[in-house]
Order: structure tokens, then C-alpha cells, then sequence
């Protein structure tokens, strides 16, 4: 046999199977499930099914779920590291903005915001930047 049998697509017992030579002499792998409880089970006379080894290991639909459930692990793992660094990105603008709020000059004895020249002590106004970042008079 070429190639390692799947678990029963029933009810995930190990697959059993043997190999013989046809009237070809061509040999020929069989697998069925040993599991005396699954439905795979012929239910006339509580024999095994036997199956082609090729046809036991078809699983299309299944083969093409864990596709996607691959391609979907590696996007979230794409974006798990695109939102770390976003996350980083945030943290880094809020502090120059936060620097930025923080300086001032001083016009003959009064200190004024660089960001929106209001007097410091006094709220922001409604066309500062930095008032609208933080998202307004709350």
C-alpha cells in the first residue's frame, strides 16, 4: 500500500486492511472499519464493508474543508501579526500627539497650545486636531 489509510470517515476508528492478488495478479489493497458499532457496518449480516483502499481514502469534501480551515489558519495568522503592528502604530502616533499637546509657547506672558493656540488650562477648540483625536468635549 502507497499510501497510509484514514480514519474511518464514520466514526474515526483506525481503518484495518489487507492486500491480495486479483485473477491479474494485481495486487489490490482493501480497508474497512473494525469497529463492530459503526454505520459502515453491513447491516444484513453484521459483516465488515470492504473498500477499495483508493476509494476509502476519497474524501472530497472533507479534503477540500481542510483546505480552506488551512488557508483561513494562515490568514489569521497574517492577521494576527497586521494588528500587532497596527496595534504598535497607534501607541507610537498617540505619543508624538500627546507630545505635541503638550507643547507651548509663550505670547507676552500667556502660554498658548501649539496645536490649536487656546490658552493652556482652557479646553481645546472644536477645530484642534488633537480635540477631535481625542473625540470632542465628552
Amino acid at each position: 500500500m502507497s499510501e497510509e489509510l484514514k480514519a474511518c470517515p464514520f466514526c474515526g476508528s483506525e481503518a484495518e486492511h489487507s492486500t491480495n492478488k486479483s485473477t491479474i495478479f494485481v495486487e489490490q489493497t482493501w480497508a474497512w472499519c473494525p469497529n463492530k458499532d459503526c454505520v459502515l457496518r453491513d447491516t444484513e449480516d453484521n459483516d465488515f464493508l470492504y473498500m477499495h483502499s483508493d476509494v476509502w481514502n476519497t474524501r472530497p469534501i472533507e479534503d477540500g474543508l481542510r483546505s480552506q480551515l488551512d488557508a483561513m489558519r494562515e490568514h489569521y495568522h497574517q492577521m494576527s501579526h497586521q494588528l500587532a503592528a497596527s496595534q504598535a502604530e497607534v501607541e507610537r502616533l498617540k505619543g508624538i500627539i500627546r507630545g505635541v499637546e503638550g507643547e507651548s509657547y509663550n505670547w507676552h506672558g500667556i502660554e498658548f497650545r501649539e496645536c490649536c493656540n487656546t490658552i493652556v488650562g482652557k479646553e481645546h477648540d472644536e477645530s484642534c486636531s488633537f480635540y477631535q483625536w481625542e473625540g470632542g468635549a465628552q
